[in-house]
């Protein structure tokens, strides 16, 4: 007996020359029926291409391209280093030598070493069963969670110092390092800001990938020539954890002038994870940055302002020497205790040092002005190398009107006005 045929289904239709068609895989969901129909009636045969161009066609469609995308970076770094003084370079390997350890054995989640005396831990015990009350603005937004903020926070703060005590997060990466120093770092953090603007990635994926690649050389012997490879796959990682489209490998190719293959990139993927654990989700200063400022209120300007602090900073090897979010809490002090942005922002109060900041972190004012410090210190200068040549990728970046010109047309921080308004507010 027959079964019965759905009607629903169409009636397969054999070939012409009697052969079958190879069945790619999902390839029958897809426009190959009518297209071999229209090409047998002699149609033009409508070709439908994704609207998102490949991050290779975007750099070759860009006329403002950086001039040395098309650098073998290997090659900068060779010159830069030996045309370094000889003095800083056996000043490099006499610290290397010493193998002397910047971590502690105190285990609390804000105390380290580096002379951070925090006064109190951030405890958000008080708020687990309820709204903290800078969240209440957003209850209701799921995007925001304000039931699970707090204790994500806590969360994220007792991961940074487990990162700290064991994972080697703040040992210089580059003192392990045989062939490489700290001007290297910066030489390669540098490219990379710019190849994470011309990808258009997230920001947090400029800040995980700079984790990444600083974690692999604490624990990895990195040569010269092969320290643009372990950048390029640092940020492919990251921007496959954190973007929704990840640049293509050949991309990656692309952008390092072809001086690697797909292979070694892929390799290098493998190596990296290996070494790492496949620990990639690690909390970088991204995540501090914007919860400090939301419980600030800062306005867009001084958000735009605190991004660009704390990118500059990325570069510099002072960065490793601190927790993410003691650097985060202090580019937000800066922002918004910043005369030029206030007077643009019609904003007369003068906050210095937010409480609600010195209670959320567990900081002192003293580690905030610090480490504000340092952060002015490196904003009023230009990073200039042994061959005279400029890093000035965050700075160009942040000229942009799409991030508000904040590095041209906002005067840099000064510390002396957030050092005074925190004296007032003591008195």
């Amino acid at each position: 007996m027959k079964s019965a045929r759905s009607p629903d289904l169409p009636r397969k239709r054999p070939r012409r020359d009697g052969a079958k068609r190879a069945r790619a895989a999902l390839g029958d969901v897809s426009n190959a029926t009518d297209n071999a129909r229209n090409r047998s009636s002699g149609m033009p045969v409508k070709v439908r291409r994704s609207s998102r161009l490949s991050g290779v066609d975007k750099l070759k469609e860009e006329t403002d391209g950086i001039s040395h995308f098309h650098e073998n970076l290997s090659i900068e770094l060779a010159k830069d280093l030996s045309e370094e003084p000889k003095s800083k370079r056996r000043r490099v390997e006499t610290r290397r030598s010493s193998g002397s350890s910047c971590f502690g054995d105190e285990t609390d989640h804000h105390t380290t070493t580096f002379d951070m005396n925090v006064s109190s831990p951030f405890d958000c015990s008080k708020y687990t069963l309820g709204f903290s009350r800078h969240d209440k603005s957003t209850r209701g937004d799921v995007l925001q969670a304000p039931e699970y903020v707090c204790d994500i926070f806590q969360r994220l703060f007792k991961i940074e110092s487990k990162v700290l005590e064991t994972a080697s997060r703040l040992h210089p990466s580059m003192e392990n390092q045989a062939e490489l120093n700290p001007t290297m770092r910066m030489i390669v953090i540098d490219w990379l800001v710019e190849v994470h603007a011309k990808f258009r990635l997230d920001p947090a994926t400029l800040h995980l990938c700079v984790h990444i690649f600083d974690r692999f050389l604490s624990v990895q012997q990195v040569s010269r020539g092969r320290v643009q490879l372990v950048a390029v796959t640092s940020l492919l990682l990251a921007s496959k954890y954190e973007d929704i489209y990840p640049p293509q490998i050949k991309d990656c190719v692309y952008v390092t002038d072809r001086a690697y293959s797909r292979d070694d990139i892929l390799e290098m993927e493998s190596e990296i994870l290996a070494k790492l654990d496949f620990k990639i989700s690690e909390p970088t200063g991204y995540p501090f940055l914007r919860r400090f400022l939301f419980i600030s209120k800062a306005t867009p300007l001084m958000e735009t302002a605190a991004h660009y602090y704390m990118d500059r900073m990325l570069q510099e090897p002072d960065y490793l020497k601190h927790r993410p979010s003691l650097f985060a809490a202090s580019a937000v002090c800066l922002a918004i205790n910043n005369e030029d942005i206030r007077s643009s922002d019609g904003v007369e109060s003068k906050p210095g040092i937010p409480v609600i900041l010195l209670e959320y972190t567990g900081f002192t004012a003293e580690e905030i002005l610090d480490v504000s410090s340092l952060i002015v210190n490196k904003l009023s200068k230009s990073v200039v190398l042994a061959s005279k040549r400029q890093l000035y990728a965050v700075k160009e970046k942040y000229s942009h009107p799409d991030y508000m010109s904040i590095a041209v047309d906002i005067d840099p921080p000064e510390i002396a006005s957030l050092s005074n308004r925190q004296g007032k507010k003591r008195s």
